[in-house]
């Protein structure tokens, strides 16, 4: 059975750092969510199923729903859930939590990946040590930019925030499989990104 750590157990780490103290439970609720889309494999979240009401050409996706698994219309099954394609014979889009189809009225039945929530809401977090490391380094990272934008901490501080965020984020993904190449873009781009963007004038 997977064994999952509350949002608290989250700020309760963050916030030992005097320059997150400020930090409150839906910031790394976001944080958390938003790390997820990016990074998270299949086995860290849930699987449900719903169905999607189409209405004008648009249906909106759950608003838990971090990637589609399966779409089917009717007895029309989507091979290979993309941003944009066909179903059978009809158009579809996924654009910001929103299916465009190509027929007015009717019925999708969907199955997608979501975070596991508490009773109040919010996101548990998979209880695997690597993946825990790698979501408070995205989010000391994310602040310390901010901190550094804000002449609050040095250049220096949010260098290391984002080199240490490479490295945890690098080691979970190795962890799990290897990363893609964009993943490792991406990586590489946010570790470099103070030598570029954030020197002082």
């Amino acid at each position: 059975m997977n064994r999952y750590i509350g949002i608290d157990s989250l700020l309760s780490r963050l916030t030992r750092n005097p320059n997150l103290a400020t930090l409150d439970k839906e910031a790394v609720a976001e944080y958390v969510a938003s790390f997820t889309r990016k990074y998270a494999e299949p086995d860290s979240l849930d699987i449900y199923e719903d169905e999607v009401e189409i209405k004008s050409f648009r249906g909106r996706l759950p608003k838990d729903c971090l990637r589609l698994q399966t779409v089917r219309i009717g007895h029309i099954p989507m091979n290979e859930v993309r941003r944009s394609g066909r179903i059978g014979r009809y158009e579809y889009a996924l654009r910001n939590g929103v299916m465009q189809c190509g027929f007015e009225k009717g019925k999708i039945d969907i199955s997608y990946l979501a975070m596991p929530v508490d009773e109040d809401g919010f996101p548990m977090v998979y209880e695997d040590e690597m993946l825990i490391d790698a979501i408070l380094a995205y989010i000391k990272m994310d602040q310390y930019k901010l901190l550094f934008d804000n002449n609050k901490i040095s250049r220096e501080s949010s260098h290391q925030a984002q080199q240490d965020y490479a490295w945890a984020v690098g080691q979970y993904l190795a962890s799990q499989r290897m990363p893609t190449p964009e993943e490792i873009i991406e990586i590489g781009i946010r570790a470099r990104f103070s030598d570029i963007g954030t020197k002082r004038r």
